[in-house]
């Protein structure tokens, strides 16, 4: 995108989360939100639904949710404190 010539207003290389805010944004389908409401605005709509709908399948397809990682269940943890410091003390 840089190449292309897409900076920010600093001139900097857009991140890849600006971008999908960017794209996941309804204003180009011609909706305002606001207040959590999706309201139809008085323009034209930049794009059709159908490449929105495109774009939304594709970025839902292509996100990696965070995995979670199993925390390890220690028997002991928060049991005791420390006296100099007073944090409780962990595995």
């Amino acid at each position: 995108m840089h190449f292309l010539g897409l900076t920010t207003k600093k001139g900097t290389v857009l991140a890849k989360s600006v971008v999908r805010i960017m794209l996941s944004n309804p204003i180009y389908l011609g909706l305002i939100k606001f207040n959590g409401e999706l309201y139809e605005g008085k323009f034209k709509p930049i794009i059709e639904k159908e490449l929105w709908d495109k774009v939304q399948a594709e970025l839902k397809r292509s996100s990696r949710p965070r995995s979670r990682k199993d925390g390890n269940d220690f028997p002991f943890t928060g049991l005791l404190k420390c006296g100099e410091c007073g944090y409780m003390i962990t595995a």
